[in-house]
């Protein structure tokens, strides 16, 4: 072994030579994004079938007709047709939400699998680039045949993803 200076090796595990990773570790099942999507309502924009494409962030920020919403700033796109362009929109409801942020119907989203799957969670993102979110929304798991397997409502939640 050579033989260096303490200031060298002091130097060698300086934080300037840190170096840190990140890493987002999946274990996904794909079969299970080949299923059966069902929604409540949607708007002409909307892309139902990109709920399960594992993509999680639109292209872009797109106008829609909400009160107040749509901003002259140039950060909006006007959004393309159902048939144009391959473009990340995912699913967006017809129908609009009260001033108070309350649908007066319910809004659903329902995923049918061709076998049943089990599955050790879910996880659910909004609207990242225009940080909009639910606040309170329920979750429920049904068996194959149709037996509640779990309810959770969520409240007050303040989270985008």
């Amino acid at each position: 072994m050579i033989n260096v200076s303490k200031e060298y090796k002091k130097s060698v595990y300086a934080p300037i030579r840190s170096c840190k990773a990140r890493i987002k570790f999946k274990i996904l099942d794909y079969k299970a994004y080949k299923n059966i999507k069902k929604v409540s309502s949607r708007a002409e924009i909307s892309r139902e079938n990109q709920l399960t494409n594992n993509i999680r962030i639109p292209n872009l920020k797109y106008a829609t007709f909400e009160k107040d919403f749509f901003k002259l700033d140039g950060s909006f796109n006007i959004p393309p047709k159902r048939n144009e362009g391959n473009v990340e929109i995912g699913w967006l409801s017809e129908n609009l939400c009260d001033d108070k942020y309350i649908f007066s119907i319910p809004e659903k989203i329902e995923l049918e699998f061709e076998t049943e799957r089990s599955s050790m969670g879910i996880t659910i993102y909004f609207d990242v680039l225009n940080e909009e979110y639910a606040t309170d929304f329920d979750i429920d798991f049904y068996s194959a045949n149709n037996t509640l397997i779990s309810h959770d409502s969520i409240s007050n939640n303040t989270l985008i993803k």
